[in-house]
């Protein structure tokens, strides 16, 4: 993990109890659930779903952001993560609503499902997780091999300008007043990649918690886009910028390919 500023202070003091997690693991699961639960783009799904089909898989459905809704609204989706503790609290939130999801905890850059899908999405800029150009192939084909013929792949990225501001940006904070904690998100962006660092802390029952995470984000463009999409199968069917959520980074757009 990358740390700079404050996080990378509190690392290095060597405090005891400090604990270091993955940022889709444990403590910051249940950070991401509870921080990112907007559906603006769940619309959009279900107008493709209509023109192509409501068998529907997510690639790194997470805590279920979008397929909890899906599930709700009575669509044929299945949801796949590479963390189960994401998928955990899928699972309870699912139990809750009395519905019952199909779950895959696997990898998306490898999993071979028995079954393909109408549309396959990929949420939540997660190809900007992605380190390289190759790892992104691997993906679209896997992606591509999963689906029917004629089924639909649609994916957001954040279309970066060419010329963006480096360094450090102004930190976030986050609070929550019923359980005392709060959390401080510092976002630095270096020429090809953004570094996320939060730092959590938690008292429950007069006793405080202390968590760290890193994560990258990479920086990608129409351009470098349009450069994978042409070393794959798929004919590029739509792109759409929704507006209900601005980045500093970048705008975001969401891709349609077909198989």
């Amino acid at each position: 993990m990358e740390y700079f500023g404050f996080c990378k202070e509190i690392k290095e003091m060597g405090l005891p109890d400090v604990h270091e997690e993955e940022i889709y693991s444990g403590h910051f699961a249940k950070f991401y659930d509870t921080n990112v639960n907007d559906i603006f783009d769940v619309p959009l799904y279900e107008k493709l779903a209509r023109e192509y089909g409501n068998h529907i898989m997510e690639f790194a459905c997470g805590s279920g952001r979008i397929l909890v809704e899906l599930l709700k609204r009575g669509y044929d989706a299945v949801g796949l993560d590479i963390s189960q503790d994401m998928l955990e609290i899928l699972e309870e939130k699912c139990s809750k609503l009395d519905v019952k999801p199909t779950l895959v905890c696997d990898d998306m850059l490898r999993h071979v499902s028995s079954s393909k899908y109408d549309i396959i999405i990929l949420a939540r800029i997660t190809i900007c997780l992605l380190e390289d150009d190759d790892t992104r192939i691997k993906l679209f084909n896997n992606v591509y091999n999963n689906l029917r013929d004629g089924g639909v792949f649609v994916f957001n990225y954040l279309d970066c300008p060419k010329e963006i501001e480096l360094g450090e940006k102004r930190p976030t904070f986050l609070f929550d007043k019923d359980k005392k904690g709060y959390a401080i998100i510092s976002e630095k962006i270096l020429e090809d990649r953004s570094i996320v660092n939060i730092y959590s802390e938690t008292n429950i029952d007069d006793k405080t918690k202390r968590y760290i995470t890193s994560t990258s984000k990479y920086l990608l463009n129409n351009e470098m886009i349009s450069n994978i999409i042409d070393q794959t199968a798929y004919k590029h069917e739509k792109t759409y910028a929704l507006n209900a959520v601005n980045y500093e980074t970048g705008k975001m757009k969401f891709v349609v390919l077909k198989k």
